[in-house]
């Protein structure tokens, strides 16, 4: 054709593995393509201007000019951030498909087609090509079926304006859809850490990202600890031995041969007959020698031992009941020091305490089982 000067043109079309093959077995191929016209790489076209750019030309010089409003601007940096990601999305198709849906809404309802719309309509699975295997609805699906998340309507906003800005979201934006600032704060406190990362452009949800962080172990532990904690009732009926076995040698450690702290008066068969557990031993020196009655149960003892510095009775309360919360009272029986605990252990713990992990850090809650907040004992009266 170049030799004749045909009035015809040949139009080449390679994918990017056959033109990697060529490019390493036979190079002069391209080199001559290249020579006799324009090569573009569609790789190169489709960048974050391209939904604007084509936007502008429908809109401007196309025949949708009377529609120039039917999609925000943040609609097209969000797709603009779409094009750049082949694993979220399919390149011009998702663009040229969005904007239809844009234009449908906007002839139906006269108004603009904006992030909250593009969002509902992903996680509704209205498109068809929004990249393979669905990835950003997944992602929506599975934060969404979060109640903590989905019940609150700043979290709720939040994630359904970051899952739109995978490469970050300006605090224009963000503000924009949260025009409440302590509502936003709050929000994207409680959410960041696993859940939400910081980049260049903004704030961005880690699920989206490319390079995902590790996972420490206890981000690991809690997220498997439904799946592993026992049923309830075997729990209720485990907890007195297990508040013997972990949280007593805790309070009342035996010390070392050679400096003991405490020591265990009272047998096996005796603890099983009455139900206490005798201790001697002390928190201070200046009252050495002091005797401690135990009493770990699932109901309030019937009766109390009489010749004791302490007697102390943790009670494992069986409710579920999230109101009731860990007391310890100091009873009046006779002359004497009782001190009765009763310890919650199926209480639903707050929503706040359970997604501690997803801010990064755990509240500090106050020890209500802490022997040295108060006295719990006495000077030995004369026996």
């Amino acid at each position: 054709m170049r030799t004749e000067r045909s009035s015809c043109g040949l139009i080449l079309v390679m994918d990017s593995l056959l033109e990697a093959r060529l490019a390493r077995w036979a190079a002069d191929i391209l080199h001559r393509i290249r020579e006799n016209g324009p090569a573009l790489q569609l790789t190169n076209i489709y960048t974050r201007e391209f939904p604007s750019w084509l936007w502008n030309q429908l809109t401007n010089k196309g025949k949708l000019s009377f529609q120039s409003k039917a999609l925000t601007d943040n609609v097209l940096s969000s797709l603009g951030q779409l094009v750049e990601r082949p694993d979220l999305a399919n390149g011009p198709r998702t663009v040229v498909e969005v904007f239809s849906r844009a234009t449908i809404h906007y002839q139906k309802t006269g108004s603009s087609y904006d992030i909250s719309h593009l969002v509902d309509d992903v996680h509704q699975g209205q498109f068809r090509y929004f990249g393979e295997g669905a990835t950003i609805q997944n992602v929506l699906t599975q934060i969404l079926s979060d109640e903590w998340i989905s019940q609150d309507n700043g979290r709720r906003t939040l994630v359904k304006t970051l899952v739109a800005f995978p490469q970050g979201c300006s605090r224009e934006t963000l503000q924009y859809h949260i025009p409440d600032k302590k509502q936003l704060e709050t929000a994207r406190s409680e959410l960041f850490g696993p859940l939400l990362v910081e980049l260049s452009e903004g704030l961005a949800l880690e699920p989206l990202q490319q390079v995902r962080r590790t996972r420490t172990n206890w981000e690991q532990i809690l997220s498997h600890c439904c799946e592993t904690l026992p049923a309830l009732d075997a729990l209720a009926t485990r907890a007195p031995d297990m508040i013997y076995r972990v949280l007593i040698p805790r309070l009342f450690p035996k010390g070392t041969p050679t400096s003991p702290a405490w020591e265990q008066l009272s047998d096996e068969s005796s603890a099983v007959l009455t139900g206490w557990h005798v201790l001697r031993g002390t928190f201070d020196d200046a009252y050495p020698q002091r005797e401690v009655a135990l009493c770990i149960t699932d109901k309030e003892p019937e009766s109390w031992p009489q010749d004791m510095d302490v007697c102390i009775a943790f009670v494992c309360d069986a409710s579920t009941d999230s109101d009731i919360t860990p007391t310890a009272e100091l009873l009046d029986i006779n002359e004497g020091c009782f001190i009765f605990m009763r310890l919650p252990i199926l209480r639903v713990p707050n929503k706040k305490r359970c997604h501690g992990f997803v801010r990064g850090r755990f509240s500090s809650q106050p020890n209500p089982y802490n022997v040295h907040a108060r006295p719990l004992y006495r000077a030995r009266r004369n026996r």
